[in-house]
């Protein structure tokens, strides 16, 4: 065991953020999973990725508060104050535990970036399709659907002088 107490939290740091990776990696094979599956309509295949998740996003959360906790005591032993990232601690580390600290967070980062991707990806086919349902149901019921009108940044209606001009109170009287 070493005498140096910032590579024992270094060693502790590096082991966890192998632990974060394959969980996120884990994550991102089901959304990709998830994702194929609703390109492709399949409802079995959509709902068997959905339903292996929640215990992987469970421990992912649970990873995540241990490397806040393992971050805050890093913090103590490397003397730093305040919010402390990541960055912020390997910054403070000397050259040779730098290193792998850095790369397995760049290689979090990209994994996190991607599986960002997916999941947009995912929420966007899943809202279109709730969508053509709605739509579909609202033909079937013979609703007819109001015409949009187009609205400006504030939320009024384009062309229309707004009563409060964009104010909560109207101070006028």
């Amino acid at each position: 065991m070493s005498s140096d107490p910032r590579q024992a939290i270094a060693i502790q740091l590096s082991a966890h953020l192998d632990a974060e990776l394959s969980a996120h990696r884990l994550w991102l094979a089901l959304a990709e999973q998830r994702l194929k599956a609703a390109k492709t309509a399949d409802h079995a295949a959509l709902t068997a990725a959905a339903s292996r998740e929640p215990p992987v996003l469970a421990e992912i959360n649970r990873l995540r508060s241990a490397r806040e906790r393992l971050l805050k005591a890093a913090a103590a032993v490397c003397g730093l104050r305040g919010a402390v990232t990541l960055g912020g601690l390997c910054a403070a580390l000397p050259e040779a535990l730098r290193a792998a600290l850095d790369q397995r967070g760049r290689e979090l980062r990209a994994l996190l970036e991607r599986l960002k991707i997916v999941e947009d990806h995912c929420a966007v086919l899943l809202r279109s399709g709730l969508s053509l349902v709605r739509d579909l149901l609202d033909a079937i019921a013979g609703a007819e659907r109001p015409a949009r009108s187009p609205y400006d940044r504030r939320g009024g209606v384009l062309g229309v002088q707004p009563a409060l001009r964009g104010g909560l109170v109207d101070l006028r009287g």
